[in-house]
């Protein structure tokens, strides 16, 4: 896959790269300046022994020397004792007038004049009787100068200047950020590769998933990813996107289902509708009684279908959950009685036994409550048809097992459904005429208990049914209350 800028892959990588090396360039600098530091106060400190341990021992041969009418041996043979293990230092000695009394440098002609030297003059002048400043010379390296007052009983006898060369000690400050930098290239290189086979491994799944959804916007609904188990996040990523493949080609089926019966279902009224038209037109009309029969079978069929479209467009709107925000608390205790007498009278008229219990001091439901009120008449219409002359058809209303719930049963006396047919009865366009005479009017949508299904479940609720052919139906529904 061609990766562009803004991939996964390539922002994974750079973000590292980039924070890595700002982080070693920090580390560094700081590290760098802490071994220069150290270095440097450390020979600062050592060049400050040295030249307190030898300001002890001048004050008595600095007295010998002007004694003994300017002999230096001892002076030499005191500061090559001091300094004998010092091959970076050298050591000049001048009288409180600047004079060059003895040194270690074989050319004395060099510091001979320390008097424009700043160092020389603070050393002479000031309380602690010492100075310390650093220079470079022409080949940019650099030298620790340390100046001290030599005196005894408040008599200045000279001026000990040290110089020390910093090229070694700094030298092994810079092989130490040399390996250092080496060390640290070495641990780049390894956590480059390791972000390298880690982002990989990372945007591998990313790259099958993103090819799978491309799959499945092309139209095959099998497309599904391998479950990766180098990394429990991504495993996890692919189960939910397979699942919600799975889910997608489930519904896609589904549509495509409900369109095919949709298109079945329309189809049968309009050809009867298309057919009466086309017999009055050919002659019908002047038979008044037969044309009669024919424009009422139209009305009958244009009313099915205005029905028919009408259900399709609610189904669709409670699955959607377009009603949503209409959600209220809702008493089911009212809605039962209310749909009771509204329906009392067509069940007086099929010679059935309508029959009502109702649980007092039930919670209310949250939801929408024209929704919840059609769900209870489809099911009382629905037993009303199958249930023949003579039988009863009992609403009960009642708390469930489950205290957060409460239990709505809808049972009739009719024929009853058959164990093959009842898995399917909540099926779109399912009807089962073939085996269950019906006793109300002709038959309606097919979409009756769908939608009841529907409404239950968007409720948060579930609906079932028991059966038995010759005894009855008895649906029951469980939704959950709002606690006070």
């Amino acid at each position: 896959m061609k990766r562009s800028f803004g991939s996964v892959y390539l922002r994974f990588n750079l973000s590292h790269l980039i924070f890595w090396m700002v982080s070693i360039l920090v580390i560094s600098i700081f590290i760098g300046y802490a071994l220069y530091s150290t270095s440097f106060w450390q020979t600062q400190n050592h060049l400050n022994t040295l030249a307190d341990i030898a300001s002890q021992l001048l004050p008595s041969d600095l007295l010998d020397y002007q004694h003994n009418a300017g002999n230096t041996e001892l002076l030499a043979a005191h500061m090559d004792l001091v300094f004998a293990n010092e091959p970076n230092l050298q050591w000049v000695i001048f009288s409180p007038q600047g004079d060059l009394i003895i040194s270690s440098y074989q050319n004395t002609s060099i510091d001979t004049s320390p008097i424009f030297d700043p160092e020389f003059e603070e050393a002479l002048t000031s309380s602690s009787g010492k100075s310390q400043k650093t220079s470079q010379n022409a080949e940019s390296q650099t030298t620790l100068y340390q100046s001290i007052r030599i005196e005894k009983d408040g008599q200045v006898l000279g001026i000990l200047r040290l110089a020390y060369s910093l090229y070694s000690p700094l030298q092994a400050a810079r092989t130490s950020i040399i390996l250092f930098f080496i060390l640290v290239g070495s641990i780049s290189i390894v956590v480059g590769s390791l972000s390298l086979i880690t982002a990989r491994n990372l945007t591998i799944p990313i790259d099958a998933i993103t090819q799978m959804a491309d799959q499945i916007a092309h139209g095959d609904l099998e497309a599904r990813v391998e479950i990766s188990k180098k990394s429990p996040e991504m495993a996890y990523l692919g189960q939910a996107f397979n699942q919600m493949a799975e889910r997608l080609k489930v519904q896609v089926t589904e549509l495509r289902s409900f369109v095919a019966n949709a298109s079945h279902e329309l189809r049968t009224p309009l050809t009867v509708i298309k057919l009466r038209i086309e017999a009055l037109r050919t002659g019908a009309m002047d038979e008044p009684e037969v044309a009669n029969r024919f424009l009422a079978e139209v009305e009958s069929e244009v009313d099915r279908l205005s029905r028919m479209v009408g259900d399709m467009l609610d189904l669709s709107r409670i699955e959607a959950g377009l009603t949503a925000s209409q959600r209220t608390l809702v008493d089911m205790a009212g809605i039962f009685q209310d749909v009771k007498d509204t329906m009392k009278v067509r069940a007086e008229r099929a010679g059935l036994e309508l029959i009502c219990h109702v649980q007092q001091g039930l919670l209310p439901v949250i939801g929408v409550e024209d929704q919840l009120r059609r769900m209870v008449y489809n099911l009382i219409d629905n037993a009303i048809k199958y249930t023949s002359r003579g039988g009863k058809v009992e609403l009960n209303l009642c708390a469930s097992l489950d205290p957060d719930k409460i239990l709505l049963s809808i049972k009739d006396t009719g024929f009853g459904i058959t164990p093959e047919q009842l898995p399917h009865i909540f099926e779109r366009f399912f009807r089962v005429e073939a085996t269950r005479p019906r006793y109300g009017p002709p038959q309606g949508s097919g979409l009756g208990l769908s939608i009841a299904k529907s409404i239950v479940e968007i409720h948060g609720g579930k609906i079932w049914a028991n059966s038995a052919v010759g005894k009855g139906t008895t649906f029951f529904i469980e939704l959950p209350v709002i606690k006070e």
